[in-house]
């Protein structure tokens, strides 16, 4: 689920990179304040949702270095604004929950053992931001149910996380451009879904589990890779063309560099190294 809104880093010049760290940094100090263990679900796609909205504003920033807790032996610049608290619930509350689906999945065994201590982390996200976490919680229960009734229509399935992540978008009350904001999110979320499918699906169908590939195209790898190529890079593009339209107050050419190359970059890691299987797949039998 996580992962795949990434930047391009050796595309970056110096400054870029490490003010795009800074960021991260800073999303990971402001995640520390639900609990030191909430700090190991740090994820880029939330340090994404924390440049963007920091970005979208020039509200005053604070940057400091101190010593990292990965790094104890070094310090790290991180900075913080007003768009790092909401970004570090919506961190907490997604990883929770990407938590609950990997143990529900079998996929993880220490997933279970994380969840224990996110209890505290996960409730005072949901007092924080209550409307953040309803809107997670009923856009996944309907994502579980389409899963649930094997469901093939692809657009259907991919919505649920479409929706989730155009809410999570648009942010606290105060952000502006929130109909922009709402498209990107909703295009982002609809690839993250695709290229999360379209990575499991090996395992999922080795292991028998709800994979939308799988399920629309059954053994034809052929058929489900040419959609999974036109319909991620459509969402790319769609996101792009949404992207285009903010109004960037800073930070562009690091968001540049991620709408533009590190996403492209990502999916088409993925499409080929899917390809690389198959092709291996096919050479065993």
């Amino acid at each position: 689920m996580f992962g795949y809104i990434l930047a391009d880093k050796p595309d970056m010049r110096i400054r870029e990179y490490h003010t795009y760290r800074a960021y991260y940094c800073g999303l990971c100090r402001s995640i520390a304040d639900y609990g030191q263990s909430a700090r190991f679900l740090l994820n880029y796609d939330c340090a994404f949702l924390y440049l963007l909205h920091s970005s979208l504003t020039e509200s005053a920033q604070t940057v400091q270095r101190k010593n990292c807790m990965a790094h104890p032996l070094r310090k790290e610049t991180y900075i913080l604004d007003a768009a790092a608290d909401y970004a570090a619930a919506a961190n907490v509350l997604l990883g929770a929950a990407n938590l609950r689906d990997k143990q529900q999945d079998g996929q993880s065994l220490t997933s279970g053992m994380m969840l224990a201590p996110m209890k505290g982390a996960c409730k005072k996200a949901k007092k924080q931001y209550p409307r953040l976490a309803e809107t997670i919680q009923q856009q996944l229960q309907l994502l579980q149910q389409a899963e649930q009734r094997k469901e093939t229509d692809l657009d259907l399935v991919a919505d649920a996380t479409a929706q989730l992540l155009a809410e999570i978008l648009c942010g606290p009350a105060e952000l502006p451009q929130k109909q922009i904001l709402w498209e990107l999110g909703y295009q982002l979320g609809r690839y993250v879904y695709l290229a999360d499918a379209w990575e499991d699906m090996p395992e999922d169908r080795q292991k028998g589990r709800y994979n939308i590939f799988v399920q629309k195209f059954g053994d034809d790898l052929t058929a489900a890779e040419e959609c999974a190529r036109f319909n991620l890079y459509s969402a790319v593009n769609h996101a792009i063309l949404a992207y285009d339209l903010l109004e960037i107050k800073r930070n562009k050419e690091i968001l540049d560099n991620i709408m533009y190359r590190g996403i492209a970059q990502k999916t088409e890691c993925l499409l080929k190294r899917e390809k690389q299987q198959h092709r291996s797949n096919h050479g065993s039998l």
